[in-house]
Formats: structure tokens, sequence, C-alpha cells
């Protein structure tokens, strides 16, 4: 388990804030990720909108580090598939990208990242990788307005094998749907999800029907948005809302955790 350096006071009554901290793992040796879960602190949960935690390897060839988790409220843990995992290496720092937002209550949070690693020794044959993408970030949401549509888009350029999937979504957040749009133009919708801003899970596919994908195949996200009145967690119904960070705000993203394969791998899936 890694925490955030301190314990992180978020007031009462403040903007939105975001900020990054770095904490050494205390990792002695390489070993490979099975599966991750990050959480607040105890009660936090009300105050952190999210967090992002990135692994920062010890020769600090990127210092901002890839991207390893990240949690939403209601978040449940990442769990990668049998020979799939992420190289930890020893020394390596966890960098915890965070935003808070005040609830009216004076609240203290110290984030921390679980860990499940292989057993020692063992280097699985995959490679994971997450991604924020397909993303829409031209929103245009009227005023009062229930299903408002938008459509993102991501290139695979590479075969690829589909673990699991996460929408990020804000308040205003209703519905979101993925879809692959193969080399040859044929569509396929694997799920959709009715969002719910108070409860953001990531859905780990069960092996036998994670999605293959060859090269070339484009990832399709859907969302719609609810400003109406009638959405419970809508903060303001009178106002058009577009882009932004703050939770006031809304978005409309997705996370995608998959892994590469060759073309040999590939055709004896």
């Amino acid at each position: 388990i890694v925490a955030l350096p301190k314990d992180i006071t978020v007031e009462a009554e403040a903007s939105d804030w975001w900020a990054d901290f770095v904490a050494d793992s205390g990792l002695a040796e390489d070993r490979y990720i099975k599966a991750v879960e990050a959480k607040p602190g105890p009660g936090a949960s009300r105050v952190v909108h999210h967090a992002v935690m990135y692994l920062v390897d010890p020769d600090n060839s990127n210092p901002m580090g890839g991207v390893l988790n990240e949690y939403a409220v209601g978040k449940n843990g990442d769990v990668y598939p049998e020979g799939a995992g992420r190289l930890m290496k020893a020394g390596s720092k966890v960098r915890f990208n965070m935003h808070y937002h005040s609830v009216g209550e004076t609240i203290k949070d110290r984030t921390s990242i679980g860990i499940v690693f292989y057993p020692k020794g063992y280097v699985p044959k995959h490679q994971m990788q997450t991604l924020l993408a397909p993303n829409q970030d031209d929103l245009d949401i009227p005023a009062g307005a229930d299903n408002v549509r938008s459509d993102a888009y991501f290139k695979l350029e590479r075969n690829a094998r589909l673990t699991a999937f996460m929408p990020h979504m804000h308040n205003r957040g209703k519905r979101q749907c993925l879809e692959a749009i193969y080399p040859n133009m044929v569509v396929e919708q694997f799920n959709c999800v009715n969002y719910d801003f108070q409860w953001q899970i990531v859905y780990n596919y069960a092996d036998d029907v994670a999605p293959l994908l060859p090269a070339g195949t484009i990832m399709h996200v859907t969302s719609w948005h609810d400003s109406s009145a009638g959405n419970r967690n809508n903060p303001d119904p009178r106002n058009w809302v577009g882009f932004g960070n703050r939770t006031t705000d809304d978005m409309a993203r997705h996370w995608l955790t998959f892994y590469y394969m060759t073309d040999e791998e590939f055709q004896a899936e």
C-alpha cells in the first residue's frame, strides 16, 4: 500500500482545487502488478472528486509517470487477466494527481493505492495499458436539456485485447455506450452504462468475453447528459454547461484498459 505523503485538509468552503503529490513506494525489487485499487482516506470519499495515480520509474525518464490507476466515487479495483501485468521497478514512486471538492464540512484525506503483485520472478506475457480515451471535450449542453448526445473516437493502431472500461462524466452524465468500428466497417456494440456520478466503477471483462480488436479498429463512445431539473445530481439546471475540470462542469471521457498483441498472437486467439 502506498499512501499520500501527508494528510490533506479540505476546507468546508473553498473552490475546487488540484494538486500533485509524489510518494516513495518502498519497493526494493522489480515486480509485476496483477491488480490495483485506490481508496480515499476514511470518510473522505465525499471530497475526492478523482485521484489519478501515475507510476514514476526510478530512472526519471518520464518524470510525470505512466497512468497506473484512476479513482472516482465508488470505484472498485482494476484486475488484470492472467498472464498480463504491469512492471513496477525497484525504487519506483507513485504520483497522486488529486482533485478535491468542498462539501460544507472540513474533512481530512489521505488517499492510498493498494497493489497486488504476481509471485516473485514471474514475468507476464503481456504489458497492460490504461488510456484516457476516447474523449469529447467540445460539449454543448443547453440549460435544462435532457438526452444531450456527444460522440468521441479513438483509433487503435495495433492489435489489442480490451480487458476493462470505465466511463467518466460529471453530475449531468446519464448514459455512455462503447462500440467498435472494425477496419471492414462492421460495427459491434459492447456495452452501455446507465451512468451515476455517485457510483463510478470499472467494468472488468471476464477472460472469455474480453473483446479482440484488430489493428485499425476505431473505438466509438457515445455519451448522453441530463441537465434538466429532474436530475437529482444536477447542481444548476438554469445554465448552459460545457467541458471543464470542476465538479460543476462536465466531461464525456472514457478509460480503456487493454494490452497489445502481435499478429501471431492475435490470429491464435
